[in-house]
């Protein structure tokens, strides 16, 4: 309870010098709810219109691919051992970026925007004429990449690409969630376990998960509202 205590204290602290006290994070009632439910030993604050939630205790964090990883024999006490010995000592995090809560119709005419992009994107490569020059094996399913032998068919990939970038700079960002008085966007996390990354305690990163869970049970998920 002491800490539940400490850490609305700090969000207040950090939080009020930014918003009017009619709107204010620590009077928004899904951060409260959020608060609530935060795991022993995390708080919350601050800092450049950014939400920050950090572990109060400190992790060891290993790179290492995790993907399509061998099946290991590794013991629980050989693991810990192992990221002790070669990772790096780190803070469980994770950031949001807040702003102004976003209202439906703001939502749905940046949809609209992002749809009509979407469209122009995918005319591209018959617009140029390249779509006989994509690359099988260096696509992917996130891009396209067109490979070009001659002069002409490389000045069509290069004007492509142009045209490519300068329709993504004007994709407009929908916040991740709408609380009930900002707009949050997930930035990044840190001190956890994923594809690139084995960490110790695993407990804490169990926890930093289930701290962005709660966004999704608690909060209003934007992309799954359009």
């Amino acid at each position: 309870m002491k800490k539940f205590i400490l850490s609305a204290a700090v969000l207040v602290m950090f939080c009020s010098q930014s918003f009017s006290q009619t709107n204010s994070i620590s009077d928004d009632t899904i951060i409260k709810n959020i608060l609530h439910y935060l795991p022993k030993g995390w708080f919350i604050y601050e800092k450049e219109n950014q939400l920050v939630f950090e572990k109060q205790d400190t992790v060891w964090v290993l790179n290492e691919n995790q993907i399509n990883a061998p099946v290991s024999n590794e013991t629980k006490e050989e693991r810990k051992a192992r990221i002790k010995k070669f990772g790096k000592v780190d803070k469980s995090k994770i950031v949001y970026q807040y702003e102004k809560k976003w209202n439906p119709e703001k939502i749905k005419q940046a949809v609209v925007e992002n749809d009509t992009i979407s469209k122009e994107l995918h005319r591209l490569p018959k617009k140029y004429n390249i779509e006989n020059l994509r690359d099988i094996n260096l696509s992917s399913r996130e891009d396209d990449v067109y490979i070009g032998k001659t002069d002409k068919e490389k000045q069509a990939i290069n004007l492509y690409e142009k045209e490519k970038a300068s329709l993504i700079k004007k994709v407009v960002q929908i916040p991740d969630y709408n609380t009930e008085n900002f707009s949050l966007t997930f930035l990044n996390s840190s001190g956890c376990i994923d594809d690139l990354h084995i960490v110790y305690p695993d407990v804490i990163s169990y926890e930093n998960y289930q701290i962005r869970s709660l966004f999704n049970e608690l909060a209003q998920n934007n992309h799954n509202a359009r």
